[in-house]
């Protein structure tokens, strides 16, 4: 078995993810109807940068639809992403 301790910036990263999963997060995902995309939720994820890290080129300063949530809060019917405008609403 590897063993592998977080640095401290890792630590302080997982300390901030935790405390605003707790309290700004915590309301929206019990809010979500279970089986469908939250958008609110997937789009506050968004807005306070927790999706950025696990979408590649959003540290360039090109922020992407989906690093944003803004893609997910637009969510079609299928829970995916819609590239029709028109099906946003």
């Amino acid at each position: 078995m590897t063993a592998f301790a977080l640095t401290g910036e890792q630590q302080d990263l997982a300390e901030r993810v935790r405390s605003i999963a707790s309290g700004q997060l915590r309301a929206l995902a019990e809010a979500g109807t279970p089986g469908q995309v939250n958008r609110e939720l997937i789009k506050a994820m968004g807005d306070l940068g927790l999706l950025a890290r696990l979408f590649p080129g959003v540290g360039t300063g090109a922020t992407s639809a989906a690093s944003s949530g803004r893609g997910w809060s637009t969510a079609g019917p299928g829970g995916w992403p819609s590239t029709d405008r028109a099906a946003s609403g």
